[in-house]
């Protein structure tokens, strides 16, 4: 098998790391409309469960079983047949059900996982029994969807990838490491307040929580992802930057030849690249309701190469 440096795994976008998804059929044509107010929001944390079980997950979420989940693993090969290094996506606008972005639970998403319910972002007990997980399959770091603005979502993407990243950094090298992914700002505002928002991000991240942020190339990583696809360089060149679109095919002719595409969506046959491999089994949308109903079959896994 042909060696790679990096697999990137890509996941249907509000199902990593879970066991399975049923569809909200009663909440399928509600809308929230509220508005609601940064400072009336629980701005901290929620309290965090012990674990009383290695192989469970933390708090409320005590039976959900994070090693083995699967049941028995094959035997581990003597002569490794790859050495890569392997990340997945995290969205972390994610909320209470009861919050200003619970709406993106009951309109966009449509499906309530099985293990932990209308989870939140800001949840201890879910980040120390996702990551916990995700560390124990073998996941070595985890992008966070921080592409649509870090101070938009009512204030609630910022708290979330606070919880993240704190919780994250007290778990160790028991939880995976972390990326932030960005640049849907320079697309919206241009391209000063993309930097400024990455100057705040390298402030209140990179540099306050070196151990658990992931390096790449010698540098912190940054993922930079907008639609359409607009290249954009820290101007203090602090980052190892790679790219992201919607669609892999955003990227042809752009940055598919150099290091590849990061995400999201493998449309089209991923380009030879000296980096990246996506892996996604399979796309759709028809959850979604009215949202374009786009589909990308599993066809026989070839999406996995």
């Amino acid at each position: 098998m042909t060696k790679r440096v990096l697999a990137f795994l890509l996941v249907a976008v509000l199902c990593i790391g879970m066991a399975g998804c049923q569809v909200d059929t009663d909440s399928a044509d509600k809308q929230d409309d509220s508005e609601g107010e940064a400072g009336t929001l629980v701005v901290t944390p929620m309290g965090a469960g012990a674990q009383t079980d290695e192989n469970y997950g933390y708090g409320k979420f005590a039976d959900v079983k994070i090693k083995d989940k699967f049941g028995k693993w094959p035997a581990v090969r003597e002569d490794t047949y790859y050495d890569s290094t392997v990340g997945t996506w995290l969205t972390v606008y994610l909320s209470e059900l009861d919050s200003a972005m619970g709406y993106v639970w009951t309109s966009n998403s449509r499906l309530v996982p099985t293990d932990f319910g209308y989870y939140s972002c800001n949840d201890v007990d879910y980040i120390n029994t996702q990551f916990s997980h995700m560390k124990n399959i073998g996941v070595d770091f985890v992008a966070l969807d921080d592409t649509n603005g870090h101070w938009n979502g009512y204030g609630l993407i910022e708290r979330n990838i606070n919880a993240v990243f704190d919780t994250v950094s007290k778990l160790g090298n028991k939880a995976p490491q972390l990326v932030l992914a960005t640049g849907m700002t320079v697309v919206w505002d241009g391209a000063e307040a993309q930097q400024e928002e990455v100057d705040y991000l390298y402030e209140n991240y990179v540099q306050k929580y070196p151990n658990s942020y992931f390096q790449w190339k010698g540098k912190p990583m940054l993922l930079v992802f907008n639609n359409p696809l607009k290249i954009w360089n820290d101007t203090q060149n602090r980052f190892t930057i790679r790219r992201a679109a919607g669609y892999v095919s955003y990227g042809e002719g752009i940055i598919s030849g150099r290091e590849g595409v990061w995400g999201w969506v493998n449309n089209v046959s991923q380009a030879a690249n000296s980096e990246v491999m996506l892996v996604q089994p399979g796309y759709d949308k028809y959850h979604q309701g009215g949202y374009s109903l786009s589909v990308f079959p599993r066809s026989n896994g070839e999406r996995y190469i």
